[in-house]
């Protein structure tokens, strides 16, 4: 792979757009094959397989087919009036072959996502997909390789330890979807050899409802954006911190659409993970309002209020169809629960305080914030998605994709003429340093 990239095949605009190209034509030829692995590894129906997987590939190749010639235009920057003559440019160039590691809860999306920004940014890439979603992964590792050369770009499949393998190898940028403990490792192995990565991990995401919130779409778009893919989403609301004055409203109707929305449900990955959810619902010391029953791999959505906050529930990502309660009197008290989860990759308030809503803006850091709804901030090729601290690190989509799988390398070209001041005895340093010294 170092070999066909050394070749400059991949530095061709026209090169990298034939491949976007094969790789839509490959999503929509395979489009059956890839519902039916979804639907065997996590029981996803056909439509929530196209809204949370295909589109989101598809609307993120469309945007580099429009977008990538003016992309990948080196950009002509101002030298500076101490480089009069002389012209200062940004190439845009591609680190060369890239490690993409993706996480099993979102098996397309969050594999070819990254990979077509490597392809757009000009690299070679190894994927390696999660061994949890074995019928998917099986299926890009033969989709892959009926449409790619392996030496531009590759499926690996395997358990970790293969994951353990390939970060030994000398990768020039690694790109990691999953957990933090995880996270960890690969940032550990990617310094021993100084590679630059990009962490996509998670944390507990609050969602605040106020008073002032439309009760019912609020409970609306929670519902849903609990119940996609059964909860098993790095953006999924985490807890729900919501006044007194509203809760009762509040949880009737959001137990109406979780009735509604569960019947539509994904299922839990595997038995590991069954088993996780199980020991959270049999160990936590609140009040189960609805839910918690299993019926093999599916759980019932399900609902948990008076949650202390050193409650098992609150310690680490819940990564299913759980959602615990903690209400308060004090809109401002909110942020002294979030504070001992801080970094949260998402963030969502329902509100319709605008003052409220500019405080918790400005006072919470986390990766990304929806008002008003859960979810969609993922959605739009526009805005950069991913974490910050033990959130993750960098992001990516659309254009912010181009940028984290390219290096951007600044070329000056100097004229003839010279300012003589920076040669020794540089004279006229007293002329320079009050020009610029000034205030």
């Amino acid at each position: 792979m170092k070999d066909f990239f050394n070749s400059g095949k991949t530095l061709d605009v026209k090169f990298r757009l034939s491949q976007l190209k094969t790789l839509k034509r490959a999503l929509i030829e395979n489009e059956d094959k890839i519902y039916s692995a979804l639907y065997r590894d996590l029981h996803k129906s056909k439509q929530e397989s196209f809204l949370a997987e295909i589109f989101m590939v598809v609307k993120e190749i469309n945007f580099f087919l429009k977008k990538l010639k003016k992309l990948s235009k080196p950009k002509r920057v101002k030298a500076g009036l101490e480089n009069q003559t002389g012209r200062a440019y940004i190439y845009p160039e591609p680190y060369g072959v890239v490690l993409i590691i993706s996480p099993w809860n979102y098996p397309v999306n969050l594999s070819l996502i990254p990979l077509v920004g490597a392809i757009a940014a000009g690299n070679c890439a190894v994927l390696k997909p999660s061994e949890y979603s074995e019928n998917v992964s099986a299926l890009l590792k033969d989709m892959i390789s009926r449409y790619f050369p392996e030496n531009y770009i590759k499926v690996v499949t395997g358990d970790a330890e293969v994951s353990k393998k390939l970060l030994e190898y000398d990768f020039d940028y690694i790109f990691f979807t999953g957990s933090q403990k995880v996270g960890k490792y690969v940032m550990k192995k990617a310094s021993e050899k100084l590679i630059p990565v990009t962490l996509e991990l998670g944390g507990k995401n609050p969602v605040i409802v106020d008073s002032t919130c439309d009760i019912k779409l609020a409970a609306k778009r929670i519902a849903w954006g609990k119940t996609l893919n059964a909860g098993q989403t790095c953006i999924s609301p985490d807890y729900l911190l919501i006044d007194r004055k509203i809760k009762e409203e509040f949880l009737t109707l959001f137990k109406n659409y979780l009735n509604e929305f569960g019947k539509y449900m994904s299922h839990i990955i595997n038995e590991r993970h069954v088993e996780r959810l199980s020991k959270l619902l049999n160990s936590t010391k609140g009040k189960i309002l609805c839910g918690g029953t299993f019926k093999g791999k599916k759980l019932e959505p399900t609902v948990v209020d008076e949650v202390p906050l050193d409650d098992i529930l609150m310690e680490d990502e819940i990564f299913g169809p759980i959602l615990p309660v903690i209400t308060f009197d004090d809109k401002y008290k909110v942020f002294d629960v979030i504070s001992k989860h801080p970094y949260p990759l998402s963030l969502y308030v329902f509100s319709s305080d605008k003052g409220y809503i500019k405080k918790i803006i400005s006072k919470v850091q986390a990766g990304g914030i929806s008002i008003n709804d859960t979810i969609t901030h993922f959605v739009p090729e526009y805005l950069p998605f991913g974490g910050i601290k033990r959130s993750g690190i960098g992001s990516y989509h659309g254009k912010y994709s181009f940028d984290t799988f390219s290096h951007y390398k600044p070329v000056f070209i100097k004229g003839k003429f010279e300012l003589n001041t920076k040669y020794p005895p540089y004279k006229g340093i007293e002329i320079l340093k009050k020009f610029f010294m000034r205030r």
